[in-house]
């Protein structure tokens, strides 16, 4: 982890060249932002470093992010999303009659993904205001997965711990010395009352495994479902993970690309 800390500190100090604003950090109370954060902290100076606590009106963690950005010394800002969220979802709703035709849980899942969006739109505006940098905090565990939202909290100008697992982050946030209340936390969107390993049937320790030593599928009969869950997850959201194919890598690239 030692080395790893230093690899990543020197990353964000090479993307942060030349650039005079500073590094803009979602904080969602989580271990996520909280490492970022605090590596932001160490590569650049608490001065060069802004959080961002983005509440979608009531947010049960709020605190939290209070918390990890006082306690790193940096300056940050709750903007409450909550009335641009309902406006996004009220325009939709009017407009395109998108309910239609949609079961229960198609619209909730819709909907949920109308906060991380409106979150970047308001974390670029800031950073392109103070001409900075936003930085993402999405770990390895959760993109493998596609537990983000597609244009909302999976994207960024560079992403520090997205190489690590989410074992991995909470290992290296020890090693920084940050609070253990923070870290250990039960991951969670925050917007259903339930956690992350709850919602997707196994839980991260699995899901890491997985990751780091994925024993290739020979007889399915000796498989366990939830690797089965995690390799369709991951198929399925694949498209999260790349860019949008265009002419030119389509002719490139051949049937691969038609695929994503």
């Amino acid at each position: 982890m030692e080395n790893s800390r230093e690899e990543i500190i020197e990353f964000i100090r090479d993307q942060m060249k030349g650039v005079v604003g500073p590094a803009v950090v979602n904080i969602s109370g989580g271990k996520d932002c909280y490492v970022v954060a605090k590596l932001c902290v160490e590569a650049l100076g608490k001065e060069n470093v802004i959080g961002l606590a983005q509440p979608d009106g009531f947010q049960i963690d709020l605190e939290d992010a209070r918390f990890i950005c006082n306690s790193l010394g940096i300056n940050y800002d709750i903007i409450d999303i909550g009335e641009a969220v309902h406006y996004v979802w009220l325009a939709s709703h009017w407009s395109y009659q998108i309910p239609k035709g949609m079961d229960e849980r198609e619209c909730e899942l819709v909907e949920r993904n109308i906060p991380p969006r409106v979150r970047m739109i308001v974390a670029y505006y800031i950073a392109q205001c103070l001409h900075g940098r936003v930085v993402n905090t999405s770990n390895l565990s959760e993109t493998y997965i596609g537990w983000t939202t597609k244009w909302g909290d999976n994207v960024g100008d560079f992403a520090p711990i997205k190489h690590l697992t989410a074992t991995e982050v909470i290992q290296l946030g020890r090693e920084m010395g940050l609070d253990e209340r923070i870290l250990s936390k039960a991951p969670a969107d925050g917007l259903c009352g339930t956690s992350d390993e709850e919602q997707f049937g196994f839980t991260y320790a699995k899901l890491d495994s997985h990751i780091r030593n994925p024993n290739p599928i020979v007889d399915t009969s000796d498989v366990k479902p939830w690797k089965f869950k995690i390799e369709e997850m991951h198929e399925r959201s694949r498209h999260k993970r790349v860019m949008p194919p265009t002419v030119k890598t389509i002719l490139e690239d051949g049937d691969k690309n038609v695929t994503r």
